[in-house]
């Protein structure tokens, strides 16, 4: 079963585990960090195109509130 790469909810989804990934591992892998903030930003871009407006304000507060 494959994932659309385009799809903001998969996106959102990729970028949250990559984060978690990031925390749990003592955050000092800054590729993994770099890597969350790409799935989250491209996630966030692609839920603006779509109208998605909610999904955006998720995003945002997520990245707000976990992302140092």
């Amino acid at each position: 079963v494959g994932i659309d790469p385009n799809d903001p909810l998969a996106n959102y989804a990729e970028g949250i585990a990559e984060y978690g990934q990031y925390v749990v591992g003592g955050s000092t892998n800054a590729g993994l960090k770099q890597q969350a903030l790409d799935a989250l930003n491209k996630a966030k871009s692609e839920a603006q195109s779509a109208g998605n407006s909610s999904l955006v304000s998720n995003i945002t507060t997520f990245m707000s509130n976990n992302i140092k």
